[in-house]
């Protein structure tokens, strides 16, 4: 669900000042998940989309990206393309999501309005993958995630996992 959101970001998109959506709610648990607190799928604040639609209206000539993270953004796609998605794009807002890939129908449904997908590459190898996000299939999603990137021309912006 939506769970919050930061008007003005200079480090959730490279390119320019974002408006980032936050969504709690993630399958995965990794262990060094720096949004801890928005694993667990918490109901919507009152108010809180219509809140973002009137402030993301107001700012649609200064503004073109919307940045979408959490928890997995990937979840709520569908759930939230009418009351929220689809008016963003009618106003020629474009995303930057940071995913895991985790619907890759929802991704599919918003991949053509995608400016830059940022990843988290987590581990070289399968088992160790799923290992690390303790989610059986996760390594799978993660690579049907950038071909699905690929087919729509969308850059992806990977982020390699020290650990």
């Amino acid at each position: 669900m939506l769970h919050s959101y930061i008007k003005e970001s200079f480090v959730d998109y490279p390119y320019d000042v974002t408006c980032t959506l936050f969504f709690s709610g993630c399958p995965y648990r990794c262990v060094y998940c720096h949004n801890k607190e928005l694993q667990v799928n918490c109901p919507e604040p009152e108010g809180l989309t219509d809140e973002v639609l009137k402030y993301l209206y107001s700012v649609r000539d200064k503004m073109s990206v919307v940045t979408l993270s959490g928890g997995e953004p990937s979840m709520f796609i569908r759930e939230y393309w009418e009351k929220l998605f689809s008016p963003l794009i009618s106003w020629g807002y474009y995303f930057c999501i940071h995913t895991t890939g985790y619907d890759l129908y929802g991704l599919s449904m918003i991949m053509p309005y995608t400016a830059l997908l940022i990843v988290e590459h987590k581990a070289e190898k399968e088992k160790e993958w799923d290992a690390r996000v303790q989610y059986r299939g996760a390594y799978s999603r993660y690579l049907a995630l950038l071909e699905l990137a690929s087919a729509h021309k969308v850059p992806v912006e990977e982020h390699q996992l020290k650990m």
